[in-house]
């Protein structure tokens, strides 16, 4: 791990770094012997895709794009002031960023930007609805970009956690479904999860009851959608053992549930993380302890089987002091056997089919 970090230290200070030029980062290799693509010298922490480009921010005042097939570095410099916290496209695939101060900016043509709004709080993350209207999320709650209304949930649905007034923590996923909920996810480590829905076209939270997550021992790592509107949710705790859930909803209503068990650590127990639904060939993914697993096509059942198991490097204690930093954070798939992962530790991830390439 040492020997890892310092190569990277090592090559991001030979880099040198002239932001008027265009930049082609010499690859390297970690301990693993995986590709790093050098990219920025702090950790980046939110990425879209887009026409072959990854673009990327890092809690800088850059915003970073390259092409998968030349690994071909961009950088767009914003006001030295400015501090990218995350990334969204809109639904005509146009770049959208959040920054500290409460901004959000559209990337314009000539590399010019366009304010859509200025919240009074850090924008933490950003959504578009099937019409473009534009949500935040803050810790303020939800922030409708077109009316700037804060709408925030009225307690935890966790009984060990409690909200301050007119505030909520930072999410540790949100997902916008096809009918233009806004699922958030949050993670308190052995303290267990919270999980809220919010209505753009009603403008409320929906009040739901899955007892399935078990909500004051599952912390949740992420929510997405097959193409059946579907809704699937995973949650993985490492608190001197390992659990892992992966529970189908439909109609708000749990429908059918994948539970690794939670019981003294083995072979048969797995700290499951994100998950995701690839379009290409319509089955599931999601991410543990023993790498990627894919789902194994039987009927009214959820198997899984391992996809890839990269080596990645893990983080002692998480915000929660509780077990690992679980090592993946988010995926997609970008083809059938072509995917983008984001890691806390790892960088950007593409995995071709065949080998991982690391955009750090």
């Amino acid at each position: 791990m040492f020997a890892m970090k310092t190569a990277l230290l090592l090559l991001l200070g030979c880099q040198g770094f002239n932001p008027a030029f265009f930049m082609r980062d010499k690859p390297s290799t970690d301990s693993f012997g995986q590709k790093i693509i050098a990219v920025s010298k702090k950790p980046l922490n939110g990425y879209v895709f887009q026409n072959d480009q990854v673009w990327a921010v890092a809690d800088t005042n850059i915003v970073y794009h390259w092409n998968l097939k030349d690994d071909s570095v961009h950088r767009i410099v914003l006001d030295k002031k400015s501090k990218t916290i995350c990334i969204a496209k809109d639904k005509e695939q146009n770049i959208v960023i959040g920054l500290e101060s409460g901004q959000i900016l559209k990337l314009m043509p000539g590399q010019t930007w366009k304010q859509l709004a200025f919240l009074d709080e850090p924008v933490q993350r950003i959504c578009f609805t099937k019409a473009n209207r534009g949500f935040a999320i803050t810790r303020h709650g939800i922030v409708s970009v077109d009316r700037n209304e804060n709408y925030v949930p009225a307690q935890s649905n966790n009984n060990q956690i409690h909200f301050q007034e007119n505030s909520m923590p930072v999410p540790s996923c949100s997902y916008i479904d096809s009918q233009d909920n806004i699922w958030l996810g949050f993670a308190f480590g052995e303290w267990g999860g919270d999980l809220h829905i919010f209505s753009t076209s009603k403008r409320e939270f929906i009040k739901t009851d899955l007892k399935a997550l078990n909500i004051t021992l599952s912390p949740i790592l992420s929510v997405f959608e097959d193409k059946n509107n579907r809704i699937y949710i995973t949650s993985g705790l490492m608190h001197f053992s390992y659990s892992g859930y992966l529970v189908q909803v439909t109609n708000f209503v749990e429908t059918q549930t994948y539970d690794k068990g939670s019981s003294r650590v083995d072979s048969l127990n797995e700290y499951i993380g994100p998950g995701a639904y690839n379009p290409y060939n319509n089955l599931l993914y999601y991410y543990s302890n023993k790498g990627f697993k894919i789902q194994v096509p039987v009927l009214n059942t959820l198997m899984f089987a391992e996809f890839y198991n990269p080596k990645l490097s893990w983080s002692y204690g998480q915000s929660n002091a509780v077990g690992y930093q679980m090592n993946v954070q988010s995926f997609e798939f970008i083809a059938e056997n072509k995917m983008l992962f984001l890691s806390p530790n790892n960088g950007i991830g593409y995995y071709d089919g065949s080998e991982i390439k690391l955009y750090k």
